[in-house]
């Protein structure tokens, strides 16, 4: 709770104006939102591989633009081999993002 009325009081006494404090608010919560999913994301991505069905073969990592409502963040995921040598993500699979489309 420290941080966080540290925090407030660095924004209220930088800014010069309501609307300038709003806006400098609306800059922290986008930037915590997007430090969540990103998190989130990476969370369910770990759970999804070390859950994942025999035969799928890790072959590492890669990177997507997801945009969200807290803007564009970059997601790294993994990408695996299945028996039938199809790629797969399963992080995309299991979230219903298309493959090579905006989610």
């Amino acid at each position: 709770m420290h941080n966080l009325q540290s925090m407030v009081l660095h924004l209220v006494t930088e800014a010069n104006s309501l609307e300038e404090l709003e806006k400098k608010v609306a800059e922290v919560v986008f930037e915590l939102g997007r430090a969540l999913l990103k998190a989130a994301y990476k969370h369910l991505d770990e759970k999804l591989s070390r859950e994942r069905e025999k035969g799928l073969r890790n072959l590492g990592m890669r990177k997507r633009d997801i945009l969200t409502r807290f803007g564009v963040i970059t997601v790294r995921r993994r990408y695996f081999r299945d028996r039938e040598r199809r790629h797969r993500f399963l992080l995309d699979e299991a979230l219903g993002w298309a493959k090579g489309a905006w989610p």
